[in-house]
Order: C-alpha cells, then sequence, then structure tokens
C-alpha cells in the first residue's frame, strides 16, 4: 500500500495523525487516523464528484476531501492546504448535465465500443467536478466545460482515424 498523503494535527493539545494510502492493486482508499483503519467504501458518486468523508476525532469533526489529485483536511472549517473557509461539495448544477449528454454522446454517436466510452467517462468525471468548482466564477466554469467536451470529442475521432482509418477508408 502506497501512502499518498499524511496529516499531523493538533486537537485540543493532543496530536493526531491522518495517513491516507491507496492499495496498488484494487486502487481502493485506506484512511488510518491515529494508526487504526477508518472503513468507508467510494460510491459512483464519489468517483464523479469528489469524496467529503467526516472523520470524527475526540468529539470534532475533521473532513476528508479527495477531488481528483487534490487531497486535503478541513480542521476547524478552514482546508490545511490552502486556508480557505471549507464549502460541502454542493449539488450538480443544471446545466452541468447539457455537457454530460454532449459527453454521453460521443459513444452513442460512435455507436459504442472502448475508446468512444473511456472519453466519454473521462469528460463526464471533468465537467462535474469543474462545475462544483467553488473557487471559479460560473461562467469560467461553463468556458471550461464546453473546451473540455469540444477537445474529448475531436480527440476521441482523431484516435479512432488514427488507429482505424485504413480500415474505413480514411
Amino acid at each position: 500500500m502506497k501512502e499518498i498523503a499524511k496529516w499531523d494535527i493538533k486537537i485540543k493539545r493532543t496530536n493526531h495523525q491522518i495517513i491516507l494510502k491507496r492499495n496498488w492493486f484494487t486502487s481502493q482508499y485506506i484512511v488510518m487516523v491515529d494508526e487504526k483503519e477508518v472503513p468507508f467504501t467510494l460510491t459512483l458518486q464519489d468517483f464523479f464528484k469528489g469524496l467529503d468523508m467526516p472523520l470524527k476525532i475526540k468529539n470534532n469533526e475533521i473532513r476528508l476531501i479527495i477531488n481528483g489529485y487534490s487531497k486535503d483536511l478541513v480542521v476547524d472549517g478552514k482546508h490545511l492546504k490552502t486556508g480557505l473557509v471549507y464549502e460541502p461539495i454542493g449539488k450538480i448544477p443544471k446545466w452541468t448535465w447539457f455537457f454530460v449528454l454532449l459527453c454521453l454522446a460521443l459513444p452513442v454517436m460512435s455507436l459504442g465500443g472502448f475508446i468512444p466510452i473511456m472519453y466519454a467517462i473521462v469528460g463526464i468525471q471533468y465537467v462535474i467536478r469543474t462545475s462544483l468548482n467553488p473557487a471559479w466564477p460560473t461562467s469560467l466554469k461553463v468556458i471550461a466545460c464546453l473546451g473540455a467536451t469540444a477537445f474529448i470529442w475531436f480527440a476521441c475521432i482523431l484516435t479512432i482515424l488514427i488507429l482505424f482509418g485504413n480500415q474505413i477508408g480514411y
């Protein structure tokens, strides 16, 4: 198991250690609080939106936030990494579903296959996580989602043409 993040925090004059590990074989996360494993399961929603997991340490709530490659703890309402005030992961904005549908249309329009499905999953994950980013204004989120959606369509079509172009006459 690979240790991917480690925090040493002080709560009520007591030091605590929180370690985030990842099983290299199953890709599952393991959270250790003061050398004790904290059980949890990731849902499909966590995969797309990111994880916001409460941890109880001596009647204090600490939150473990995993969003893509970013891992952080929230202690006393503030992110340890940035110092920003904690905002829970919100609901997915309605405008995001337009870009999700465009990503889902990719495997449908290309008549399925592994490559379009993988591009669609990556696109959907990016679009949802971008739409939930509290640091960006909505206009920038929409532009980023539009760009990402256009990019995955372009990349998918280009990949299919490179791999199978001679079989379909290109």
